[in-house]
Order: structure tokens, then C-alpha cells, then sequence
């Protein structure tokens, strides 16, 4: 199947390189009302943003109470197996990904939920096996791969990720929460992560954080993921 939306930049200014067309890209409300999407595969290496929802955007856009199952999905930049690419003013809530998961792509891959995101992600769980493909790139979360200025609340981890080489930021949660005011209730547990040299920002829970001071509420126990290199 194709995303619904997808991601293209506003214009050609390198000031709008991540700031999404929003006449291309999901702009309404979705509500699985508790259903199952299964067996689904979306190859589409070449494109950014990919994934059930390519891009969504706008105050009050959401995608929530959703089951999938047994997805594949390659993209490009802004790959996740439910939403590529969650813009500022969006939410993504009661998201579960749950059977034989996977989720390949080049920048910003989050396995289960969203890729990168600006929005809140809550009440969301994600078994998936995730692969970069490109050498020297960032970001691979199990929810996502890119948190910016979004939080995350009682959310779920599990699966694997595989990297090549000089591959930074890579969590089993999230490859990082950048500006984000705090991650709490989220466990991530039976995580492994094999990279091939000189990767470097890992984290059984996130990569990397900053600029803003993280609280971090980890609130459940969770096992570390196996290091392999």
C-alpha cells in the first residue's frame, strides 16, 4: 500500500527542509477505534517519510486506538511503521504493533510508531526489528527514531536494531529526545542492538538527549539490550 500523506518539504529554502507541505501530507484525525491493520508492506526506499501515515501535520491532526500487525515497511529519511514523519501539533495515542515487525530505512527510523516526531506519543507498544541501511547517519528508536520537543508516555519497547558502521543515536525507545521536556512510564525489555565500528550515542532507553534540562521518570524495570560489535 502507499502512505496516507506524504512528506515533502515546504519549499526549496534550507530553512524549510524538515517543515512539511501541508497540502500533501495528513492533516485530520484517525481513530482505529480498537481495530487490527495486519499483513500490510510498504516499499518505498526512495521516498521520505514513510509509513502507514507518510507525514501528518496541524494542530489537532492525530492517528490513536490502532492495532497493526505483521508489517514491512523501507523508506528513505522519516520511516516508522505507523507515522514517518509527526509534525509539531499532532498526537499519536493508543498505537500497538505487535507480531513479525519490520521497518528498514536510511535516517530517523523509529521500528513501531513514528520515525521522527515533534509530537506526544502515549500509550504505545512496538515489537519490531529495525535496519539502517546507510553508514554515517542518525537515529533508530523502537518507538521512534527521533524525539524533538514531543514527550513520551507509557510506552513500550522491544525488538532489535541493526546498524553499520558510524551509524549515532540509537535507543531502544528513542534515538534521542531532543528538547523534550521528559520520557515516564516506559519500559523497553528484550532490546538488542548490533552495530558495526565506530557507532557511538547508544542507549538501552535513548541515544542521546538534550538541549533542555530531561527528566527522565523510568518507572518500571525493564532489561538492558545485548551489545554486540
Amino acid at each position: 500500500m502507499n502512505p496516507v500523506g506524504i512528506f515533502e518539504p515546504k519549499s526549496d529554502a534550507e530553512e524549510d527542509a524538515e517543515t512539511p507541505n501541508t497540502a500533501l501530507a495528513f492533516t485530520g484525525t484517525f481513530d482505529g477505534n480498537g481495530h487490527t491493520l495486519s499483513n500490510i508492506k510498504i516499499d518505498a526506499a526512495d521516498k521520505d517519510g514513510v509509513g502507514l501515515f507518510g507525514c501528518m501535520t496541524g494542530d489537532g491532526s492525530w492517528v490513536k486506538n490502532l492495532k497493526v500487525e505483521n508489517i514491512s515497511v523501507k523508506g528513505g529519511n522519516y520511516t516508522g511503521g505507523v507515522v514517518g514523519f509527526a509534525d509539531f501539533g499532532s498526537y499519536v495515542e493508543g498505537i500497538t504493533l505487535s507480531g513479525k515487525n519490520t521497518v528498514e530505512g536510511r535516517f530517523l527510523i523509529g521500528g513501531g510508531i513514528a520515525g521522527v516526531s515533534h509530537a506526544d506519543i502515549v500509550d504505545c507498544e512496538a515489537v519490531a526489528d529495525i535496519t539502517l541501511t546507510y553508514a554515517n547517519m542518525q537515529g533508530a528508536g523502537i518507538i521512534v527514531g527521533g524525539q524533538e520537543d514531543g514527550n513520551l508516555e507509557n510506552c513500550t519497547a522491544g525488538g532489535s536494531i541493526t546498524a553499520p558502521d558510524g551509524r549515532y543515536s540509537i535507543g531502544g525507545l528513542a534515538g534521542c529526545f531532543h528538547c523534550s521536556e521528559y520520557a515516564k512510564n516506559c519500559k523497553a525489555e528484550n532490546i538488542k542492538i548490533v552495530t558495526g565500528d565506530n557507532c557511538w550515542l547508544l542507549g538501552g532507553l535513548a541515544g542521546h538527549s538534550g538541549t533542555r534540562k530531561v527528566r527522565y521518570k523510568i518507572l518500571h524495570s525493564f532489561r538492558i539490550y545485548r551489545f554486540r560489535r
